[in-house]
């Protein structure tokens, strides 16, 4: 598994997270579709999933060497899954909400 490419996967990921969260502000600033809005969310939670996974698979992978480059790799990635494994429990606990 090669660990730069991996990694620019999923900081892309990452910004396109944020590019959405923007989206969802401004949505929520006019009159935006919600049909829109619920694309945007699901999208949003596919990308979280997918920075979720690919974390995993790096880290429970035996891929790395003891080079200080992969173990940079390894913390980025620790705190990118820690990251957004707390926002889709967020996601996770407000769909499991009555309201």
């Amino acid at each position: 598994m090669n660990l730069d490419l991996t990694y620019t996967r999923i900081k892309s990921a990452d910004t396109r997270c944020k590019e959405i969260i923007k989206e969802l502000e401004t949505a929520n600033d006019c009159s935006f579709p919600s049909e829109n809005i619920d694309n945007l969310n699901e999208e949003y939670e596919q990308f979280i999933i997918f920075i979720i996974n690919q974390c995993n698979a790096i880290l429970e992978s035996d891929q790395y060497e003891d080079t200080d480059e992969d173990m940079m790799y390894r913390i980025r990635l620790e705190e990118f899954q820690s990251y957004y494994k707390e926002l889709y429990d967020g996601l996770e606990n407000k769909t499991d909400s009555p309201n």
